[in-house]
């Protein structure tokens, strides 16, 4: 059986223990909350056998196989279980389109003679993760620190060589949002270094992470603020009747458990 992981076994964490959570796009933020929920973490349980598998490619990039069947991963809004250990962006993570999740669907192939390509995977470093359907289809994920992306592809595979690609688009209602991916499609594939978020939403969001990890720990909400204000701080606040700080840990605490239980969904929306 899968065991159900620590995601907090040392507290108070490391120097830069939640530096990443920073360079992480809304739909990665979104898996970090959900891989804390002991639901979910149950839930996958059962599925241990059937999640991806993945292989390394020399570019460094990731292929999955996918071999699970997906209806009962979709109560958490995911395409297929992921296991919670994974920690983004190293996890497969592909939402369902209900959520409002961007993806695209193309059709690949080789390119004629003389041709230029449209894509070569191992240049893409913006794709961490392909993950290979049993009829052969692929899903490329697409993840920038602004930005997630699903691209469906058939056809010819991306993992043999450089392809060209023809975009599809489900009909009228599908315009809207393909629309909106294929606008900024061209600048994710630039693959820009991450860069570090430190919007007052964000910081709000890892603040939120920490005390929802420090309860898991067993910590108050004073070794939590130590965590987040410094230790200086923190010990002042305890020792005054000024209550600012003691308020924003249990904030923080409150939107953790309810980004944990399901508000998760609300980062997923494309914007």
């Amino acid at each position: 059986m899968l065991p159900i992981p620590s995601l907090a076994p040392i507290w108070p964490p490391p120097d830069g223990g939640y530096d990443y959570f920073l360079v992480l796009n809304d739909s990665e933020v979104a898996w970090e909350f959900l891989r804390r929920n002991p639901d979910y973490q149950l839930h996958v349980r059962p599925h241990q056998e059937a999640l991806p598998r993945p292989r390394a490619m020399a570019s460094g990039q990731k292929v999955w196989s996918d071999d699970q069947g997906t209806m009962a991963a979709h109560r958490w809004g995911l395409s297929r279980f992921v296991d919670p250990a994974a920690r983004a962006p190293e996890a497969p993570i592909d939402w369902i389109e209900d959520l409002g999740a961007a993806k695209i669907d193309a059709v690949a192939r080789d390119p004629r003679q003389g041709e230029r390509s449209d894509a070569t995977l191992a240049e893409l470093q913006c794709i961490r993760h392909i993950v290979v359907s049993a009829d052969g289809g692929e899903t490329l994920l697409i993840n920038t620190s602004d930005r997630a992306l699903t691209m469906r592809l058939h056809g010819t595979t991306t993992l043999r060589g450089p392809v060209c690609l023809t975009f599809q688009i489900a009909g009228m209602a599908a315009l809207p949002g393909a629309g909106r991916a294929l606008q900024y499609l061209p600048d994710l594939l630039k693959g820009r270094p991450r860069k570090p978020n430190r919007s007052r939403r964000r910081l709000l969001l890892r603040e939120a992470l920490i005390a929802l990890d420090g309860r898991a720990a067993g910590a108050t909400y004073q070794d939590v603020a130590v965590v987040i204000a410094g230790a200086d701080t923190a010990q002042a606040a305890w020792k005054t009747a000024d209550p600012l700080l003691k308020d924003r840990m249990r904030r923080a605490l409150k939107t953790g458990m309810a980004l944990r239980n399901g508000r998760y969904r609300l980062l997923i929306e494309q914007k």
